[in-house]
C-alpha cells in the first residue's frame, strides 16, 4: 500500500512539473513576440562600449603612452638651485702672540683674535642637459615599441568582439 501512494505522489509531481514548464514555455514565446530586435550595429556599438575586455586595452593604452610621455621628459634640462644661510652667534677666537701685531710686545703675552663674519650665505646653481644618454633613447624607443603593441592588441580586442557579437547575432537570427 505504502508503494502505491510513492507511485502517486511521484505521478502529480511530473505533471505539475509539466504545467510549470508549459507555463514558463509560454512566457518565454510571448516575452519574444514583445521584445525589441536591434540591428547588427547596435549590437557591435553597445558591447564595444560595455566590454571589459576592451575598457582593459583601453586602459592599457593610455598607460602606456603615459610611460612613453615620462620617458620623453628626461630630455628636459634639469635645473638644481641650493642655497643656504648661517648665522654663527659665538664665533671662536684664537689666541695669537702680541709681537703679530706689535713688535715692540714683550714676548709670552697672547691677545685673543676672533676670526670670521657672523653671517655665512652661499648659492649655487647647476643645469643638466642631457646631450647624449643612450638609457633615455632606449627607453623612449622600447616605451614607443609598447603603446604600439597595446594599440594592435586593442585593435585584436575589438575585432574578437565584433566577431563574436556577430556570430551571436547571426546565429540567433538563423533560428527559425
Amino acid at each position: 500500500m505504502k508503494l502505491k501512494k510513492n507511485l502517486n505522489i511521484k505521478l502529480v509531481n511530473v505533471h505539475t512539473s509539466n504545467r510549470i514548464l508549459s507555463f514558463l514555455a509560454m512566457m518565454i514565446l510571448f516575452s519574444q513576440g514583445i521584445a525589441q530586435t536591434w540591428s547588427l550595429q547596435q549590437c557591435i556599438d553597445t558591447a564595444q562600449i560595455h566590454n571589459k575586455n576592451l575598457q582593459i586595452s583601453r586602459n592599457s593604452m593610455a598607460i602606456t603612452e603615459q610611460k612613453q610621455k615620462e620617458a620623453k621628459s628626461n630630455l628636459i634640462p634639469k635645473i638644481n638651485v641650493v642655497g643656504d644661510y648661517k648665522y654663527f652667534m659665538d664665533l671662536p677666537y684664537q689666541l695669537m702672540p702680541m709681537s703679530t701685531f706689535n713688535p715692540m710686545a714683550p714676548e709670552g703675552q697672547f691677545k685673543e683674535a676672533q676670526f670670521g663674519v657672523p653671517h655665512n650665505m652661499s648659492a649655487s646653481i647647476q643645469v643638466a642637459v642631457p646631450l647624449y644618454n643612450p638609457q633615455i633613447y632606449g627607453g623612449i624607443k622600447a616605451t614607443k615599441i609598447a603603446t604600439e603593441i597595446s594599440k594592435l592588441q586593442y585593435k585584436k580586442t575589438e575585432e574578437q568582439v565584433n566577431f563574436e557579437i556577430s556570430n551571436l547575432y547571426y546565429n540567433v537570427h538563423k533560428l527559425p
